[in-house]
């Protein structure tokens, strides 16, 4: 049933960060079926916790705060269309260096991904952008401890 003792782990019981851990969020838009499953996959297997996730059709103003960052550049307004033509899945995911480690495990999927168009997948780009964004999205009572 379990790909790996990793997912196991992930699925049955929380693993023991001591207090290291930090947590990302990461935003996925699927436009084919499977790509939001191997997308949690590749994190369960490396042993990376789900703390929350939930399908929303965000507004606008949603988006912006969410992509603040990126407001100045040229491509803000259609990056923000694009997020708001269909639903997305928002995931907060729990793990030591887990923003760094996120960015390294989707490079290279994320390009076949996204030119095949599996999915777009969004995630933050700092520590200090997951906080925000964590509770941009989600309420406290909506993550698992």
């Amino acid at each position: 049933m379990y790909r790996s003792a990793a997912a196991k782990q992930s699925f049955l019981e929380a693993p023991n960060f001591n207090g290291n851990a930090e947590k990302t969020v990461i935003l996925v838009k699927a436009t084919s079926n499977g790509c939001l499953g191997k997308t949690l996959e590749l994190f369960e297997n490396r042993g990376y916790r789900i703390l929350a996730l939930k399908q929303v059709f965000p507004s606008r103003d949603h988006l912006e705060k969410h992509f603040q960052e990126q407001k100045k550049h040229s491509s803000f307004h259609s990056l923000i269309d694009w997020w708001l033509s269909g639903p997305i899945v928002v995931i907060v995911l729990q793990g030591i260096n887990i923003v760094e480690q996120s960015h390294s495990m989707l490079k290279d999927k994320w390009y076949q991904r996204n030119f095949d168009g599996f999915c777009h997948i969004s995630i933050s780009e700092t520590p200090a952008a997951a906080v925000r964004q964590n509770s941009h999205w989600f309420d406290a009572d909506e993550l698992t401890d």
